[in-house]
């Protein structure tokens, strides 16, 4: 009844929850769980629907801050520090993507 720390934080919403047999026919059972403290949990008084053999519980759900207004000021800190540091040190342990961005915006004094 604790339920299930979903993997991504922060958890917005519980977008839809399935069971899903082997032949991937699903069995949509949304209304049993609640989402709480960004675990998705089944509500009280439910019951989880049988799970057959080889099936599975699929959760969809969405995740993170949404507009950028809405994450925190520590974060956004965090990845201005964290590229920053890539910035001057060329973005040698960096994707070769975001090297490449990073020198079309760098400066060169002579």
């Amino acid at each position: 009844r604790r339920g299930v720390r979903l993997p991504l934080a922060p958890v917005r919403s519980l977008e839809r929850g399935a069971v899903v047999d082997v032949e991937g026919v699903a069995n949509e059972i949304t209304d049993r769980f609640d989402l709480r403290d960004g675990r998705v949990a089944l509500k009280a008084w439910t019951w989880l629907a049988p799970v057959p053999e080889g099936g599975r519980i699929e959760v969809e759900f969405t995740a993170g801050f949404g507009d950028a207004d809405d994450v925190p000021q520590d974060l956004k800190l965090a990845v201005k520090i964290l590229i920053g540091q890539a910035y001057r040190r060329g973005g040698e342990d960096m994707p070769a993507d975001v090297r490449t961005i990073l020198a079309s915006r760098r400066q060169v004094s002579l």
